[in-house]
């Protein structure tokens, strides 16, 4: 079970580092948007994730007491939120407008934010009296995907970066499709990992054992 629940954290953790570290460029490069505008068009994924978060608490609690199980209720909402965030991704990508864009971005996070009270839960769930213990491998598993996305999401872009003339002028012209298509992936191969987490195989007994 831990090992599905690492790889979910991993990949989850991986695909949000797209936020931080190019959502500027994105907007500012890519779209071609004005310094004052992107400000808040890349604020836009951030507010998704913060309300998405509180809602997937909501939807983790209801969804436990609708089917009577904590093992389908934390696992549905898990898989849900990040399926869609995949989906929702590759609709990005259709996007021209760079407010359509942005709007696109936010509902993305919103979904694959909305999971993250469930990877808590599971953490307590999992850990029983050594939930700190499973809290701090999840929390430090997450932030090795958050360290080494951001590098290979730049030489995702790296490789997808030419030279184009636009205007009589030759410029350097990055295709964002590739690195969305890569987060989409990390999004589904964490959306898979929850059909596999069982929250009710406590560490705890095990570890009586």
């Amino acid at each position: 079970v831990m090992r599905f629940f690492v790889l979910q954290q991993i990949m989850s953790a991986g695909a949000d580092g797209i936020y931080g570290s190019f959502m500027g460029d994105y907007f500012l490069n890519v779209k071609g948007i004005e310094m004052v505008n992107a400000g808040f068009l890349v604020s836009l994924p951030l507010w998704g994730g913060a309300i998405g978060g509180m809602v997937g608490g909501y939807c983790n609690d209801w969804m436990i007491q609708r089917t009577g199980s904590r093992r389908w209720g934390r696992s549905t909402v898990g898989f849900l939120g990040k399926f869609f965030a995949c989906g929702l991704m590759l609709v990005t990508i259709q996007q021209e407008s760079a407010v359509a864009a942005g709007i696109s971005l936010f509902v993305v996070k919103f979904f694959t934010d909305w999971s993250q009270p469930t990877v808590w839960g599971t953490c307590t769930d999992l850990g029983g009296r050594y939930s700190a213990t499973v809290f701090g491998i999840i929390n430090t598993t997450g932030s090795v995907g958050g360290i080494l996305s951001p590098v290979m999401f730049g030489m995702i872009l790296d490789y997808n970066t030419s030279e184009q003339v636009i205007d009589g002028v030759t410029q350097l012209v990055t295709n964002y499709n590739p690195l969305f298509l890569a987060v989409a992936g990390m999004y589904l191969i964490s959306a898979l990992t929850w059909l596999f987490i069982d929250c009710t195989k406590s560490l705890e007994h095990d570890a009586e054992w």
